[in-house]
C-alpha cells in the first residue's frame, strides 16, 4: 500500500506520513469505525487528507451532507472526497 502512495504522491509523502503517524492512524481508524469497506482504498488516493487534523470534522460534515445512506453513497462514488483535498 505504501509503495502506491509513494508512486503517486512522491516519496516525500513518506517522511509526511512518518511525521504524522498518530494523526494519520487516528483519522485511519476514525474512518474505519464508520464501518466504511474502502478504507484502504480511500487511504491509498486520499493520504493528503488523513494527514490534516481537521479530518473528522470534514468526514462529519460530509456526512451530514450525503445522510443515512453516507455509507452505500460513498462507496459508490469514492471520487466525493476530492473536495476534501
Amino acid at each position: 500500500m505504501i509503495d502506491d502512495i509513494v508512486d503517486t504522491y512522491g516519496s516525500s509523502i513518506k517522511k509526511d506520513i512518518v511525521d504524522n503517524k498518530e494523526t494519520v492512524m487516528d483519522n485511519y481508524n476514525y474512518l474505519k469505525s464508520l464501518n466504511v469497506i474502502s478504507v484502504d482504498e480511500i487511504f491509498t488516493r486520499y493520504i493528503i487528507m488523513f494527514l490534516d487534523e481537521d479530518f473528522k470534522k470534514k468526514i462529519n460534515d460530509l456526512i451530514l451532507k450525503l445522510g443515512e445512506d453516507y455509507i452505500e453513497k460513498i462507496e459508490e462514488d469514492l471520487s466525493i472526497f476530492d473536495r476534501m483535498i
